[in-house]
């Protein structure tokens, strides 16, 4: 709805804010037009927010902070949202500062509010890099017997030994 004037207001220091409004826009529209992909997108967050929501509670505990999961959660999908606003390459800092604000809007300390989503973003980037990791490994053997098979239907010299 206010594409236009957050492009005009943003557009001169942000250059590529209107093209991420327009792709953005363009997407919720098709994902609106179609009922059964909006269902299945819905259905296929509800867990995986459930599971980020969960990393920053975890992470509370971990640091001996008890929160309530429903500030988790207002946290984190607040900064969720905050990160995909392009304000800085691929929403880097956005996340954190948007939850350590959200947390001090609920009396928590800014201290433990930057060590909460620090904590919460180290793990997370811990799990990706490890499953990462094992998916490389796996797709490397996977695509051995492609790779034997096209080595053996070229008729150029292999220069890879």
């Amino acid at each position: 709805k206010y594409d236009l004037f957050i492009s005009r207001k943003l557009g001169k220091k942000f250059s590529n804010i209107s093209g991420f409004m327009k792709t953005m826009k363009e997407g919720l529209y098709k994902i609106f037009s179609n009922p059964a992909a909006l269902v299945l997108s819905i259905a296929l967050s509800i867990p995986v927010w459930i599971l980020e929501i969960s990393g920053i509670y975890l992470a509370a505990l971990a640091i001996g902070y008890k929160i309530p999961f429903s500030l988790a959660a207002v946290a984190g999908i607040t900064s969720f949202l905050a990160q995909t606003i392009p304000l800085t390459p691929g929403g880097i800092g956005v996340y954190e500062g948007t939850m350590a604000g959200v947390f001090s809007l609920f009396g928590i300390p800014l201290a433990t509010g930057i060590s909460l989503t620090l904590i919460d973003h180290f793990v997370r980037a811990t799990v990706t890099l490890f499953f990462g990791i094992i998916s490389t490994i796996h797709i490397g053997f996977a695509s051995r017997p492609f790779f034997a098979r096209a080595k053996k239907g070229s008729k150029e010299p292999d220069d890879i030994a």
